[in-house]
């Protein structure tokens, strides 16, 4: 029995009609195995991005990152639904999951299987090392930024005139002090 699967209806992304008897869940696997190799490859893009300070460069890979996201999170719920679907013609009760499936499956399916999902697998563990130094690197700037704004109005505070209640300023004048360095 051959069972078709129409994910067409998710997110508006064009996932193919999968069947089981085609090696429907090997298609879905290779497909998140790509979107997550363009995950990376716009993680490292924003790291010369934020590197860079390039805010227009940032906004695009920000959008670019959020669609990958939307399209990894329709792969994953078609993949749900082939599961279900081929756990239903099956007859089988357990739960659908890829580890039961790899379970049941021909040796050569199994191997392919199983290979794309340690791939998935070790991209994953890329992505969040990649996150974390992005991470670092934004909390980084936003840091200095900050130092500097508050320099800044520090220094157009201090007006050494009159204050709202008509007295003498009693700031001390030019005592700031930035990284090391009196101003």
């Amino acid at each position: 029995m051959e069972l078709q699967l129409d994910i067409q209806d998710v997110s508006g992304w064009d996932v193919p009609d999968l069947s089981v008897g085609r090696d429907g869940l090997g298609q879905l696997l290779d497909r998140e195995v790509a979107v997550l190799r363009e995950l990376v490859d716009a993680s490292m893009a924003e790291r010369a991005a934020l590197m860079a300070n390039d805010i227009e460069q940032l906004v695009d890979i920000s959008r670019q990152k959020e669609a990958l996201a939307e399209q990894m999170e329709a792969l994953e719920r078609g993949r749900r639904k082939w599961m279900e679907r081929a756990k239903e013609s099956s007859g089988s009760y357990e739960k659908a999951s890829l580890d039961s499936w790899l379970q049941s499956a021909p040796r050569e399916r199994k191997m392919r299987l199983a290979a794309a999902r340690a791939e998935m697998a070790h991209l994953v563990r890329q992505l969040m090392e990649i996150k974390e130094g992005n991470r670092l690197l934004l909390e980084t700037s936003l840091e200095q930024v900050q130092v500097t704004v508050r320099f800044l109005l520090d220094v157009t505070e201090s007006s050494h005139g009159y204050a709202h209640n008509g007295l003498p300023e009693s700031k001390k004048p030019y005592s700031y002090t930035l990284v090391n360095c009196q101003v």
